[in-house]
């Protein structure tokens, strides 16, 4: 049976991991409750016994991986939409007796980025080192990439390696490569992720402002209108070149003002006119007419209007350049689409082994707040139905997302000072939240309970969602309550 390079490796850490005499519990746990009971305990045996899972927490709904494929004789890049890649070199795969594969090989691949996709994930944030503390993660991104030949898995062959370069929009310091060994549920160190500046990104937005100086909108021709007054003059056009090409212009008074309708001012065919001023009007098509003439002028909004021949061959010019004009327009859309799709920054990881992969930094919330939680969401269906809920601490401006299924309530903890959001899954997909505005005007009462017990009062469970897309938009709204 072919193992993962990894596994050996850190077979002796789990069973310290695991085992380890639990003595050295953080000082910190044991000032927060003296004489108030046994959470610190609880929390040591917690680190101890815990083997951390992914758990997705909703039914049929995660984030979806996307599909491509491999020769396997072939060195391969794969590019991803948002601009992230995995590069493949030859001969990178073998079966589970260790055999190099041949043929195409299905490569699946996901990012597991925002905090809805982190919720649905099930993904654990949590490290515990060797001494039991209990860490918390901090994502820049993370990501899952498997692979299988006719429907089974297949593992990276020993000494060979894929890079994947994920795309993140973290760009800050401190950060590390962890990797998710199932075996032992808990995060290997791979060493530092220096984050690089995404060129993809910075060709993408030059391709914008390159085509948003490309063209505009044309104006659609206007045919004259024999209700409207009209005027016959003598103007240059070389400031307007959208009339240039327009011979017989027919000028017709567009305004609503009856008072400034020429045909309301037989005074102006009197008048020795030294200067006609064309300026764009208030809307497209329209402009401002100004007469000046010694000590009078006469100022009326009018557009260019055409007559027979030349109205059908300027509005078949139209329609030529408003297919051109489209077709442009879809252009700038997909390269608008996909300089946003694009992150500021790349994270570059050797993976030798197939599974989850995250850049992170760990995070000790030493003056966290430690209660043994409860949780009321306001139906006696739902209560009833504790054991089936996880709770999601949401923190660290949405990229720590900490899990705590229903047995880890009595251990659950929060940091004051940063901005806290909880989020409950319920069975049937439906969701439970307390906000950052719940804890806030609740941090007095929360204080006061810490080391003992306290319920959160949830708001009420919002309908169920069967997308992703609808626990973005349901997470949204939570925010705002």
């Amino acid at each position: 049976m072919y193992t993962s390079n990894l596994r050996s490796i850190f077979l002796l850490l789990s069973s310290i991991f695991l085992f380890q005499n639990c003595s050295e519990a953080p000082s910190k746990a044991a000032d927060h409750v003296a004489g108030t009971g046994d959470l610190p305990t609880k929390m040591t045996e917690f680190a101890k016994t815990y083997q951390q899972k992914v758990a997705p927490a909703m039914d049929d709904l995660n984030v979806p991986y996307e599909k491509a494929t491999h020769q396997s004789d072939q060195r391969q890049t794969i590019s991803f939409d948002n601009g992230s890649t995995v590069e493949i070199p030859e001969h990178a795969f073998v079966d589970e007796s260790g055999q190099i594969v041949t043929g195409v090989v299905d490569i699946e691949y996901r990012e597991i980025k925002s905090t809805v996709d982190m919720i649905a994930s099930g993904i654990p944030m949590r490290y515990y080192d060797q001494t039991q503390e209990e860490q918390w993660m901090e994502t820049a991104g993370m990501f899952e990439i498997k692979g299988s030949k006719d429907g089974k898995p297949v593992f990276i062959a020993n000494g060979k390696s894929l890079v994947v370069r994920m795309t993140s929009d973290e760009g800050g310091a401190g950060f590390d490569n962890w990797y998710f060994d199932a075996e032992i549920g808990n995060w290997v160190n791979l060493g530092y992720s220096e984050p690089e500046e995404n060129k993809t990104k910075l060709t993408a937005e030059q391709a914008v402002r390159t085509l948003e100086r490309d063209q505009e909108a044309p104006i659609r021709p206007i045919r004259f209108d024999e209700q409207k007054s009209s005027l016959n003059l003598n103007i240059d056009y070389q400031d307007f070149p959208e009339l240039a090409d327009k011979r017989k212009i027919v000028w017709q008074f567009n305004g609503k003002d009856e008072e400034q309708n020429p045909d309301n001012n037989p005074w102006i065919s009197s008048v020795d006119w030294e200067e006609v001023q064309l300026a764009e009007g208030k809307v497209k098509g329209e402009y401002q007419l100004t007469l000046q003439g010694g000590t009078k002028s006469y100022s009326i909004p009018v557009v260019a209007s055409l007559k027979g021949q030349e109205y059908e061959a300027a509005m078949a010019a139209y329609q030529s350049r408003m297919k051109d004009y489209k077709r442009w327009q879809a252009k700038l859309n997909s390269a608008q689409n996909h300089a946003v799709q694009q992150a500021r920054f790349v994270r570059s990881m050797q993976v030798q082994n197939f599974g989850i992969y995250n850049c992170d930094r760990l995070w000790n919330a030493k003056d966290a707040v430690i209660l043994a939680a409860d949780f009321d969401f306001g139906d006696e269906q739902s209560n009833n139905m504790k054991h089936k809920i996880k709770v999601f601490l949401i923190t660290r401006e949405g990229r720590s997302v900490i899990q705590y299924p229903s047995y880890t309530w009595e251990t659950f903890k929060f940091d004051p000072k940063q901005e806290n959001k909880l989020v409950a899954i319920l069975p049937g997909n439906r969701m439970a939240t307390f906000s950052a505005e719940d804890f806030a005007e609740e941090m007095e009462n929360l204080n006061v309970a810490e080391g003992s017990s306290y319920t959160f009062k949830m708001n009420a469970p919002r309908p169920p969602v069967s997308s992703l897309d609808e626990l973005e938009e349901a997470y949204s709204l939570s925010s705002d309550d």
